[in-house]
This record gives C-alpha cells, sequence and structure tokens, in this order.
C-alpha cells in the first residue's frame, strides 16, 4: 500500500463524529480532541502561546475591561474593585501603570462598558451608569437614569445618536434624548418601550446591526428600525437570542452570539438580514459542561489579526470564565474550532490587536504570547481521528510514522499512539526535537505539498505492534509546531 501523507491539519475539533466516520482524509484532517493547540504555518499544528501579566493589583478583582477611541487615539479603560469600593481606571500601557479617574462604585458588580458620542459609558446594573471622557471638562457626567427612570442598566447599545439600555429583570428598554447621555425624560425625544410584542422577558442584550438595532432576549432577536422616537418600530425576527451582553461580536459583516450555540446575523445575496446555520455544531457537545446559572457572563471577543472570534465561557465547578472556545476562518472558507484553558478571567479586550483579560485576582494578562501562563507552565495537546485506511479489506496493519517538526519550535514531547479504537490501550514515547535530521520540504517522499525554504525536523519512530485502526496523539508543556505526518511501509493483512 502506498505512504499515507497528512500535512493538512486544518480540520479543527470535532466531538460529534463517531470514530468510524470522522473525516480522516489527507486533503483537510479533523481533529478528535485538543486543548491549547492552533493551526500552524499552511496546514500544521502547534500549542497555544500562553499569556503575560501587564498590570497587577494587590487584593483586587478586575470587573471589567474595555479600548476607548476617541478621535485618533485608542485607551484602555478597566475597573477593579478592592475591599470597600470599585475604581475606574485609564492604563499607560508603556509604563505599564494606571490612573483612577472615579471612585465610588460598587465593589463587586461586574462592568459593562459602550462607546458613546465622545466618551465611553459604564454600567453595573448597580450604580448609576456614567460617562467618561479623557481630557473632557468635565470628564465625567452621569446618565441620570437612576434618578429620572428608577433603574440602573447593564446592557447598552449607541444607535443613531441615542444611548439605548435596559435593566437584567425587566422587558423594557429606554433611549435617551438626542445627542445627549443625561436626558431620559424630554417629551418626544427620549423614551421607553415596553413589554412590546406581548412579552415581558428581559432584554439581554442589544448591538446595532447593518441599519437596525438589534435587541435579543434569551430566546428572541428582535430589529428596531427608524431615526427617532416618531418612526421607531421593533419587529420580531427570530427564535434565538443571546444570553449574555459580554457576548456580542461583529465578524465578518455577521454578528455573532451564543445561543445554545455560536449563531449570527448576516445578510443574504439580497442584502437582507438573516438568522444563520449554527457554526458550532462540530464542538457543541461540549457546551454541555457550561454553568446554566452564569451563562450571562460569556463573553466575546474579535481578534481580528488572527482572523478568530475568542468565546470564554463559565463551567461547571470552576470558578470565573475557565474556557474559551476559539472560532478560526483564516481560509475565509471553512470555520475550524480550538479549545483554549489558560488562566480563568473575569473579563476581556481587544487593544491595539491584542486580548487582554482581566482576573479574580486582580491582574490584567496580555494574551496569546509568551510560553507560560504568567510564569505558570501549562500543557497542549492533540488527537487525531482513528485512522483505518480506507481499506475494506483491513483486518491488520504493520506501519511506521515519520513525524514532521517545525524547527522554529523546539523543546520535548510525547508521542501517544491508541489503537483500534481503544482509548486506554496506548504506547509512549518521548520525542526531542532540540535536535534531529534537518530537512527541507521537497516533492517527495512527503506527499504533493511543495513548501519553499520551510525547514522541519524529521523524527521517524516505528510503530510496534499489528492493529485494525490507530489514532495518534501529542502532549507538551513546552512548544513545538508540526508540519505533517507520513505513514510508510504500510503493510495489510487480509
Amino acid at each position: 500500500m502506498p505512504n499515507k501523507g497528512f500535512y493538512n491539519l486544518t480540520g479543527g475539533t470535532n466531538l460529534v463524529a463517531s470514530a468510524l466516520n470522522m473525516n480522516s482524509s489527507e486533503n483537510k484532517t479533523d481533529w478528535a480532541d485538543s486543548e491549547n493547540m492552533e493551526f500552524f504555518g499552511q496546514g500544521g499544528i502547534a500549542k497555544m502561546n500562553g499569556n503575560e501579566k501587564f498590570i497587577e493589583i494587590e487584593d483586587a478583582k478586575i470587573l471589567g475591561i474595555t479600548s476607548y477611541k476617541k478621535g485618533p487615539d485608542d485607551y484602555l479603560v478597566f475597573v477593579y474593585g478592592d475591599a470597600t469600593e470599585g475604581h475606574l481606571c485609564i492604563a499607560d500601557v508603556v509604563s505599564k501603570t494606571y490612573t483612577v479617574v472615579k471612585s465610588g462604585l460598587d465593589k463587586n458588580a461586574r462592568c459593562n462598558f459602550q462607546s458613546h458620542l465622545n466618551g465611553v459609558v459604564v454600567a453595573n446594573g448597580v450604580d448609576d451608569p456614567f460617562m467618561y471622557i479623557k481630557d473632557g471638562t468635565p470628564s465625567i457626567i452621569n446618565t441620570n437614569i437612576r434618578y429620572q427612570r428608577g433603574v440602573s442598566g447593564v446592557a447598552m447599545a449607541s444607535f443613531k445618536g441615542r444611548l439605548f439600555m435596559s435593566v437584567p429583570d425587566k422587558g423594557t428598554i429606554y433611549y435617551s434624548a438626542l445627542g445627549e447621555v443625561d436626558n431620559w425624560i424630554r417629551e418626544s425625544d427620549a423614551g421607553y418601550v415596553e413589554n412590546f410584542h406581548g412579552s415581558t422577558a428581559p432584554i439581554t442584550a442589544m448591538a446595532p446591526y447593518g441599519e437596525g438595532l438589534a435587541i435579543y432576549r434569551d430566546n428572541q432577536v428582535y430589529m428596531l428600525s427608524g431615526s427617532g422616537p416618531s418612526d421607531f418600530v421593533i419587529e420580531p425576527f427570530a427564535d434565538k437570542g443571546s444570553l449574555s451582553c459580554y457576548g456580542i461580536a461583529n465578524y465578518d459583516n455577521k454578528q455573532l452570539f451564543y445561543s445554545h450555540g455560536i449563531f449570527a446575523l448576516e445578510f443574504s445575496s439580497l442584502h437582507q438580514v438573516q438568522m444563520s446555520r449554527e457554526f458550532s455544531l462540530k464542538i457543541n457537545p461540549a457546551f454541555k459542561t457550561l454553568d446554566a446559572d452564569r451563562i450571562n457572563e460569556t463573553t466575546a471577543v474579535l481578534y481580528q489579526k488572527n482572523r478568530q472570534v475568542w468565546f470564554y465561557f463559565p463551567e461547571e465547578g470552576e470558578t470565573d470564565l475557565s474556557i474559551c472556545w476559539v472560532m478560526d476562518r483564516k481560509d475565509l472558507k471553512n470555520i475550524a474550532w480550538y479549545k483554549r484553558r489558560a488562566t480563568p478571567i473575569t473579563c476581556a479586550t481587544v487593544y491595539k490587536d491584542n486580548i487582554y483579560t482581566g482576573t479574580s485576582d486582580g491582574r490584567i494578562l496580555i494574551e496569546d504570547t509568551g510560553d507560560t501562563l504568567d510564569g505558570e507552565v501549562f500543557e497542549g495537546y492533540w488527537y487525531s481521528p482513528w485512522f483505518m485506511f480506507n481499506d475494506s479489506r483491513l483486518k491488520s496493519v504493520e506501519t511506521g510514522l515519520d513525524i514532521l517538526f517545525d524547527g522554529s519550535k523546539t523543546g520535548n514531547t510525547e508521542l501517544r499512539l491508541r489503537y483500534n479504537t481503544v482509548e486506554t490501550k496506548v504506547r509512549r514515547k518521548q520525542i526531542n526535537t532540540t535536535s534531529g535530521q534537518l530537512m527541507v520540504w521537497g516533492k517527495d517522499p512527503w506527499g504533493s505539498r511543495k513548501w519553499k525554504d520551510n525547514r522541519s525536523l524529521i523524527k521517524r519512530v516505528n510503530v510496534p505492534g499489528v492493529f485494525t485502526s490507530i489514532q495518534i496523539g501529542f502532549y507538551s508543556a513546552t512548544q513545538f509546531a508540526i508540519n505533517g505526518f507520513a505513514f510508510f511501509d504500510i503493510m495489510l493483512e487480509e
């Protein structure tokens, strides 16, 4: 039987296919399981980067973080709570210091942020929301919605020059006067809409999309159109809704959200808004472990420079947001998923193309950088599908394995071979990639892919025993990358 080479491992995680029908094509190979692994190069895989500490505040908890743009300038703004109160701060990313700009906030309530006019509005559902304007006169403007309407919102949106807000336990949306943030009662200008379309269910999130404002309940989405109170119209749109006001991300002309799966509002070929299919079908079984009581903490972060969206979720039995599922669209056509398990976080944002996260122990971290989790070693692993070589005559196989490690990421990696679809029957082999035969990819014998000036370390491994199927796994606490692998000297026994 000819050699079998696998150099396109970009199928991503697949938790719904069985061992017998998971895609193990040489053209694109799915992953049976993985953690802290991602795409590398033109078809390989690599262990993810870790994170590094940006700021640490003793005896504190980071309650929210955002990137705030004023004119041409970007600022990193965050809120932390200490033993007595919460504080709004602006960070200096060069000196890695911060300045407190407002205190007296609730010390425990998570904050939501909304850019509006020339400032950023901060809301936590307890205090009166307020707007911060860098170098403004004044720099803090209270919204007064708590005093004018008797509510304190969390979900917010800026739409057609007005600030829209809702509260966690009511089916009402409030909107400010045009061009203002502190007037919610001006007749024929500011106002509210309550219990629309006969529902008293709370509003969970709001976000502009296209020419309208998407208004989410936990099981419904509506579209608000119009330019002012005289022509505002709210129409029901779909029976999917967002479960978190922090979990909305606009990417590639789609508005992504979590509703027991990842869905999106998107434009049809006729430029009409429609509901997408579920993008997370291949990983949907993983959502069964999420904490339903804290699902409203779910956070989505658009990581544009990597063509990714990171979804942070709370898990049962874990603290904070302990698991991150990464949605990857590097090839512009197909979506792939992989799992990141790093430092549990409380909040996240993107600032100047980098992901910043906050933690419950007072740290702000820069993600996707370094080899450790703020100095702590972490492990990554990857498992292939079960290879059966697509031969209906097959009863047993003998073979060897060539693994092509990328020379730019070297260390110690453990190869794990599972036999005959039995996950407990495992053979282990330690592989040191700091030394080995250095090669340049060519035409043969590694397959049809021709990689120019890409240097790899080849490690040849004898696969002991006779088997009917085999699965390959890699574990490592150090950085490593694999450009592909090939089975050689495949011998079939009928």
